[in-house]
Order: structure tokens, then sequence, then C-alpha cells
């Protein structure tokens, strides 16, 4: 009796020492979040689980490793086979048996090669079919944007996409930026003659103390709608950056967007 109940706890514990448990894909519920795009015939959901759901789905933490999953499911509507190319999303992403090699427990190694490679995403999908799977990324905390390329024998598609992930506070979410200025402080140019000459007015640079000879640039000026040059600053890799709450109780924040 007791040599039994003790083969039995060792089958318990080498199986929990195996270092990876994911949870089936339907329970985790990352994909409430998706965003979908169609364009001619092609149609693409995309959904960005966070660190947490991560490490449910997978059952290792991919985020302190710096991979992050990026799921889609990519929708062939057209009368001709269509491939999609990883590389657009991330010229260094990872393979599924790259990824599996985080785990030291060679068990857990083997067992998560299957099940990454299982619900990786096949590159070519047939006419009115479709592809689901994940494609392992590099890890970007914030908005997660990139592009899914899909290419047929005439035609190119290409979906930008910007996903809000969890985890992660992004201090310009919390900003007023028309409170920022009072209203009489805010000039308004109907034409481009003036506009131009008070740009001419901004000292491009800093100077020294005897404001004699310039150092680096001091203003940036970008043109355009709010949420465009929000995309385009992400897509130019870009870092959002974190409220950042100090030590001492009070809040502060880091600047709108850190080049990267």
């Amino acid at each position: 009796m007791r040599l039994a109940t003790a083969l039995i706890t060792c089958s318990i514990v080498a199986a929990c020492a195996t270092g990876f448990e994911p949870r089936p894909i339907d329970s985790v519920p990352f994909r409430d979040r998706s965003v979908t795009q169609t364009d001619s015939g092609v149609k693409v959901t995309a959904a960005v689980p966070s660190a947490s759901e991560t490490r449910d789905l997978f059952g290792i933490s991919l985020y302190k490793k710096g991979v992050q999953p990026v799921w889609l499911e990519i929708e062939n509507l057209t009368d001709d086979w269509v491939v999609y190319l990883p590389a657009g999303t991330d010229y260094d992403y990872h393979s599924p048996f790259e990824v599996a090699s985080i785990s030291r427990n060679q068990k857990a190694r083997a067992k998560a090669e299957e099940y990454y490679f299982q619900n990786g995403l096949h590159m070519q999908i047939a006419p009115g079919k479709s592809r689901s799977g994940f494609i392992f990324t590099n890890l970007e905390e914030g908005t997660k944007a990139f592009n899914v390329d899909v290419f047929g024998d005439e035609k190119v598609w290409t979906f930008s996409f910007f996903v809000q992930v969890p985890g992660l506070a992004i201090d310009h979410h919390e900003v007023d930026f028309h409170a920022i200025y009072p209203e009489d402080e805010v000039v308004h140019f109907t034409k481009v003659g003036p506009f131009t000459e008070a740009l001419q007015q901004l000292p491009c640079c800093t100077v020294d103390a005897k404001g004699e000879n310039q150092g680096d640039p001091l203003n940036l000026v970008i043109i355009g709608e709010p949420m465009d040059i929000y995309y385009a600053v992400l897509r130019a890799a870009w870092d959002e950056t974190e409220v950042v709450s100090a030590a001492s109780g009070f809040k502060t924040t880091m600047s709108f967007i850190t080049g990267g």
C-alpha cells in the first residue's frame, strides 16, 4: 500500500515538474479585445494577450524573456491561394522551437515544442479557408503596433494594427490635451503663410550662456491629425512611457512618447 501510494505521488510530482501546463486557448479571454480589418477579399483578426494571459496560455512567463505572442486569424475569401509572411509583423520574430528553448526542463521543452508548433500560424491559406494561430514577436508593452502582410499572385494586402495591451499604465491616456493651455493662449491658423512665419520665429536650438553658439535642436513640429501622428510615431518604433508613482506618494508622469 505504501509502495502504491509512493508511486502515485511520484507520478504526480513528475507531471508537475515538467513546468509546462498551458491552459486551453478558449479559456483565456484575450480575444475579447480582438480587432478585425477587411480588404478586397482578405479578412484579418488580431489580438495580443497580456503578460498574465500569456503565462496562462503557454505555461511560461514569455514576457519576462522579451517574447510577446500575437494571435492572428486570416480568412481568404478570394479564389486564389494567399501567403502570410511573419517577417512583415516582426522581422526578428521567434520560431516556435526558439520559444520552446526558453524552458530548461527537457520534458517541458519537448512538450512546449509540440504545443507551440500546433498553435502557430501556417503561412499558406487556401481559397475560401481561414488559418489562425500565434506569431511570437519581440515584446512591446503598451500599444502593440504591427503589420500583417498577405501576398497573392497579383496583389499584396497590408494591414496595420494598433492594439492596446493591458498591463502598462500609459501616461498620455491620463492627459487632457485640450486643457493644457488656456484657450486665449492657443493660436488658430487658417492660412499657410502666417503659420509658416510663426514656425520661423521659434528658436531652433539650445544656446550657450552668451546666446551665441547653438547646440541641440530644441523644437519639433509635427503637423497632422492627432491619431495619425500617434500611429506614425508608433510605427517609427518610438516607445510609449508609463505613469510613475513616486515613493513620496505623489504621482508623476514621464513624457508622452520617447524616441526609440
